[in-house]
């Protein structure tokens, strides 16, 4: 008797891994709405994880375009770009401003070591966009690149002007404890 439960049971488990995988390869990613922010990150994160650079630093703003030659970009996503091959990133919510808009999604990077060692972790990322003739284009820098890696080497450096230390406080005499 307990081997037809047991017969059962990995049928059951067997039509319900089947039915996941199924519908895991089937399922398509949402298309967002041509000339909007979340279409535009859309853009972006495909475009990242597909490593095509002039793609994604056209995606840029004219200023962040400026400060970073496209070769520099590139590199900064060849560096961090694997994680977004290996995330699932989600849509949460979008705020619009004066000629900006903020695209919150959700980042899932799930990886796995082992038959029992898959682990998850997730974080919010916000994408800051700002409409440059007609188009959405960053405006900061978006995930997986965090900056320019560029030498820089032809821009004036900027000098932190130097910060004198606060006095010290002077002393103050205390009443001796009474007895």
């Amino acid at each position: 008797m307990s081997k037809i439960w047991l017969i059962g049971g990995a049928a059951a488990l067997g039509a319900l891994l089947l039915a996941s995988l199924v519908i895991g390869l089937t399922q398509s990613e949402d298309a967002f709405q041509a000339g909007t922010p979340e279409e535009t990150v859309q853009r972006y994160l495909i475009a990242a994880q597909d490593e095509d650079f002039k793609t994604a630093h056209g995606l840029l703003s004219r200023e962040l375009k400026e400060d970073c030659l496209i070769e520099d970009f590139a590199a900064e996503i060849l560096r961090d770009g694997k994680d977004v091959a290996e995330s699932r990133v989600t849509l949460e919510d979008r705020k619009d401003l004066n000629g900006s808009a903020v695209v919150i999604a959700r980042v899932t990077r799930i990886r796995g070591s082992g038959p029992f060692g898959t682990s998850e972790s997730s974080h919010t990322q916000q994408y800051t966009l700002v409409q440059e003739d007609g188009e959405w284009r960053f405006s900061h820098y978006p995930w997986p690149n965090y900056g320019c890696s560029g030498p820089f080497l032809d821009r004036p450096r900027v000098e932190m002007p130097a910060v004198e230390p606060a006095p010290e406080p002077e002393p103050r005499p205390t009443a001796a404890p009474q007895e």
